[in-house]
């Protein structure tokens, strides 16, 4: 035989389009691997090809794996793998698609970008910074993409953790602690004479009431003094300099 001639024998109904079937033996040279034998219908030379290196090509001439398909193949039970599934160049190819799509996919470790939203992470592929703004009530998103440093407050921090217990105070009033309780306020209120002292001072003269400071402020004899005493439900207490 001469390269690239082939020997064939056939049959069918007539010699048109799918009629008819043959059996072909190619010759590509003396012992090549090329050599294959084909089978296909009339019109239609290359539906399966078997080749010397024990290749075989179905829908194409290609004598470069062990199996090649030319279009879409349905395999109906497992396949076992002893090697790798790569496509024909990266970043081609798809394993499923948005509307089939696998139902579980098992393995020891994924490497590249996954595109989704994450049911469960034992931790974030970068560490990220988290710091809390006290000055800020605006609420702010975290999705691991980058530092979050205005985590905002809201809420009252109670006494038991550092905070007031409460949200606003009266201004100019004296802030009166109650144990483990919200801080509350009171107000502060002057007095117009302080026993046999001699001090004087123009103002309130309600000196103390439940909710009440009183403090005094002025002078004793002919020298100016400076006095500041509180009294809280009846009892003196602070400070006095001459």
């Amino acid at each position: 035989m001469v390269a690239g001639s082939n020997t064939s024998m056939g049959g069918g109904q007539a010699a048109s389009e799918y009629n008819s079937g043959f059996f072909q033996f190619h010759y590509a040279g003396s012992g090549s691997t090329s050599n294959y034998i084909g089978f296909g219908l009339h019109g239609h030379d290359y539906l399966m090809r078997c080749y010397g290196t024990g290749n075989v090509s179905i829908g194409a001439d290609n004598n470069n794996y062990k199996l090649y398909v030319n279009g879409t193949s349905y395999h109906n039970g497992n396949d076992t793998h002893a090697g790798n599934i790569n496509p024909e160049a990266p970043n081609t190819r798809d394993l499923g698609s948005s509307t089939v799509k696998w139902a579980n996919i098992y393995a020891t470790t994924f490497h590249g970008a996954l595109d989704g939203n994450a049911a469960t992470a034992t931790k974030l592929a970068t560490p990220r910074n988290l710091k809390v703004k006290l000055d800020s009530t605006t609420a702010v998103t975290f999705d691991g993409n980058a530092n979050q440093e205005a985590i905002p407050v809201t809420g009252t921090l109670p006494v038991a953790n550092g905070g007031t217990g409460a949200t606003t105070f009266t201004s100019g009033n004296a802030l009166i602690g109650n144990g483990t309780g919200a801080i509350t306020t009171r107000g502060i209120k002057d007095n117009t004479t302080v026993g046999n002292l001699g001090w004087t001072q123009g103002g309130d003269t309600t000196l103390v009431t439940t909710n009440t400071i009183a403090y005094w402020n002025g002078y004793y004899g002919n020298s100016n003094h400076s006095n500041l005493k509180y009294s809280v439900n009846g009892e003196i207490m602070g400070l006095s300099t001459a």
